[in-house]
């Protein structure tokens, strides 16, 4: 009974499964019906199995037309760009070969046309193969050209970008190279400068190679927008070649050049490195002696035996110190655990120190650092209060994860110093624009600073509310106040002349002063009265040496400074001489015998000065 009841199972079964395949080879028939209705809607049956392939998957996704136009084509156009474009447009309509050569000469212009007019009477142009090596041995480039031989030798003379251009239109042309060979090329055809940067970092394709090369080149183009081919050094750009998270490409910057040039020093008796210990430091420093000589030490001291100072101590700089805001610091917002800090990016400090408040009001893990000395930028030593190893700050969507040191500094919250700048690896530092980009965790990253916020104007209500809540502690006003020197002017008089006389020059002290400007308008004005019928007198200036040039238009300029002259458009012209003086200087003098010699006379007589005294 049981045999019985799975042997009609299993003929139910096979049944069934017949019953589905025949319902299926019906769908696949109808499928194909429509497939071959449809293809010869769009251009009548294709002889080839491969096009067929194609119609059908375009119909069974079909996406909306697109008017394309054909390129047009005159003989000055590039002829492998237009080829190109030709043949992605018969691509994209499935034109046939036979009629891709009609299309194409309707789109001929200019002299274009008559050459294929030719061909067509040669009857040697039947097929778009043969029309496009006939386009090629025509207006394409010599065919004894070799490209590949000027892609290995271009080098780049102007931009990242120019020298990309003629790369890729030379690789085009060039078969047979692989990606790496191709990207090789790229790498060894850039400036020296920017070559190495891009070597170090390992790009592994050329699109990688030339964003590096343009991230790089932004330090040698100046803000005005001109390139600066010459690729002088503009930014202080730090290198460091360890890094704790990059331990495989150390491995491969160990047989690449430096990455800057080495620095030319003056020559020193002894280049080597001084270890001075800080009871030598203080002892000498005590003194007021030299770190390398025994001469004091000034503001001005030339060490004649300059030696390179190897601090064996923590040293944190005087601006992390005093929040200054010298050259070669960097200061931005940042936040641990939703708290916003401040925080300065500083070089000149050893190691990355932490506020010990920040630490205390967000409950952060502390360990004891016993007789950890820092030596600060005033020559004294502070000692840290413990260290936090693990420390997450968040910054401009950045992340990163550092260990600190508790010290109370007023700089900023946290200073950054050149255990971190270590970490980062290679960076480019502007403290001109306040930038600093580096690469984190695979992606290029940069860190704005903060502008300086210089002072600006108190309003007058603002300092009665803050004087009326109290919290103003004090407050200062400055004003210009002009000093009275006549006392002082008094007594040195008093030591070359009498005391009547020298009453007498101060109490008329204003006839003596130094002319400001023209003499006021008075009731009756001087004239000169000339000769009827003359014309103004214009005498060309004389010549003078150089030195005498010089020293007229000074004495002039600052005659019109003082306003005892002025600038004129009067018709009358005198020449000027200069006379020495007794004291070296020069006197200016005016050569005025043209126009005395037109000037009416005087005739009454001159008063003896006898006679007036009488």
């Amino acid at each position: 009974m049981i045999e019985f009841r799975d042997q009609t199972e299993r003929e139910l079964t096979n049944q069934m499964q017949n019953a589905t395949q025949e319902r299926m080879d019906q769908m696949q028939r109808a499928i194909d019906l429509l497939i071959q209705n449809q293809s010869q809607s769009f251009g009548g049956q294709n002889s080839n199995n491969d096009n067929v392939l194609v119609t059908s998957s375009t119909s069974a996704f079909h996406v909306k037309d697109i008017s394309l136009g054909f390129p047009h084509f005159d003989g000055h156009t590039p002829v492998l760009e237009w080829i190109f474009k030709a043949e992605k447009f018969f691509n994209y309509h499935h034109t046939p070969d036979a009629d891709r050569v009609d299309i194409a000469a309707i789109h001929f212009e200019k002299e274009v046309i008559p050459w294929f007019q030719m061909l067509q009477r040669l009857n040697s142009v039947n097929t778009w193969q043969e029309l496009t090596r006939a386009l090629e041995s025509q207006f394409g480039p010599s065919p004894f050209e070799c490209p590949m031989t000027e892609l290995f030798k271009l080098q780049q003379t102007s931009t990242v970008s120019d020298y990309y251009l003629k790369f890729m239109a030379l690789a085009n042309r060039s078969g047979g190279l692989s990606p790496e060979a191709l990207l090789k090329c790229f790498i060894g055809g850039l400036n020296k400068d920017i070559r190495r940067y891009v070597m170090a970092l390992c790009p592994g394709f050329v699109i990688r190679a030339v964003a590096l090369a343009k991230l790089y080149e932004e330090k040698y183009v100046p803000d005005n927008g001109h390139k600066n081919t010459s690729y002088n050094h503009r930014y202080s750009t730090v290198y460091s070649s360890t890094s704790r998270n990059t331990s495989n490409r150390s491995i491969v910057k160990q047989n690449l050049p430096p990455l800057l040039p080495t620095p030319t020093l003056p020559p020193s008796k002894n280049n080597a490195v001084k270890k001075i210990t800080p009871v030598e430091m203080q002892l000498r420093r005590e003194k007021g002696l030299c770190y390398f000589c025994d001469d004091k030490f000034t503001f001005n001291h030339k060490c004649p035996n300059r030696q390179y100072l190897l601090l064996v101590d923590h040293h944190l700089s005087l601006n992390a110190l005093k929040r200054g805001q010298g050259v070669g610091t960097i200061r931005f917002m940042a936040t641990i655990n939703g708290f916003p800090i401040k925080v300065l990016v500083d070089g000149g400090s050893s190691d990355n120190f932490l506020q010990p408040r920040v630490a205390k009001f967000l409950e952060l893990p502390v360990e004891p650092t016993p007789l950890f000395r820092v030596m600060v930028g005033n020559g004294n030593y502070m000692t840290a209060e413990g260290m936090i190893r693990d420390l997450t700050v968040s910054s401009q969507g950045s992340v990163f994860h550092l260990p600190v040191f508790l010290l109370p500094v007023s700089g900023a919250d946290l200073i950054l110093g050149a255990s971190w700048l270590k970490i980062i690896g290679p960076y480019i530092a502007d403290y001109e624009a306040l930038q600093l980009k580096f690469l984190h965790q695979g992606q290029f990253t940069t860190l704005q600073g903060d502008t300086k916020k210089l002072p600006i104007q108190a309003h007058l209500h603002s300092i009665r509310r803050m004087v009326h809540v109290d919290s103003i502690a004090k407050i200062f006003s400055l004003q210009v106040v002009e000093s009275d020197t006549s006392h002082e002017t008094l007594l040195k008089l008093l030591e070359t002349v009498a005391l009547e006389l020298a009453l007498l020059l101060r109490t008329y002290s204003s006839v003596f002063d130094t002319p400001t400007s023209l003499p006021p308008t008075r009731a009756h004005d001087h004239s000169i009265p000339l000769i009827e019928g003359f014309m103004p007198v214009k005498v060309k200036p004389y010549r003078y040496s150089h030195s005498q040039k010089e020293e007229i238009e000074r004495l002039v300029e600052d005659m019109l400074i003082e306003g005892i002259i002025q600038p004129s458009k009067s018709p009358f012209s005198s020449p000027i001489i200069l006379v020495k003086k007794k004291d070296g200087s020069w006197r200016v003098c005016t050569d005025y015998r043209a126009l005395n010699a037109i000037t009416i006379k005087d005739t009454f007589p001159i008063p003896i000065v006898d006679e007036l005294i009488d």
